[in-house]
């Protein structure tokens, strides 16, 4: 019985704590308290006591941005940079042309016609109008 009670309070607490989109910080100190009340009070064995710790740490460790950046995104980034193949310049040109502009707004549903009004009306270069008048 007293391990299902334990069960609910931990199940209860994180969902809780996810419900309410609490900051990390604050959903560690939480799960913290109820890991030291687990600890202090439970009559469970050393076993399964030194494995909700190990939880518990790995848990606090994650909340650490130093931690994640150097231990698990730095690693994870190089070996998908080795498993990639290389962009292509076609690829980088799309990719520094900027953002969808006025398109994406459109097929947001909420364009900003202001935007659209602003725009600089499109012209032609002088090298451009040259071309079509002809020679």
């Amino acid at each position: 019985m007293s391990f299902l009670l334990w069960t609910l309070l931990f199940v209860g607490t994180a969902v809780t704590v996810g419900y309410r989109r609490t900051d990390l910080r604050t959903a560690i100190i939480t799960m913290g308290v109820v890991t030291g009340a687990f600890l202090l009070f439970s009559d469970a064995h050393i076993v399964v006591r030194l494995a909700i710790l190990a939880l518990f740490a790995a848990f606090a460790a994650l909340g650490s941005d130093e931690f994640r950046r150097t231990r698990l995104a730095k690693p994870m980034l190089d070996m998908m940079r080795r498993a990639l193949p290389e962009m292509s310049d076609t690829e980088r040109t799309a990719l520094e042309a900027g953002t969808v502009g006025w398109d994406g707004q459109i097929f947001s549903g909420k364009p900003q016609w202001r935007t659209l009004l602003d725009a600089p009306k499109p012209g032609l270069s002088d090298e451009e109008q040259a071309f079509l008048d002809g020679p």
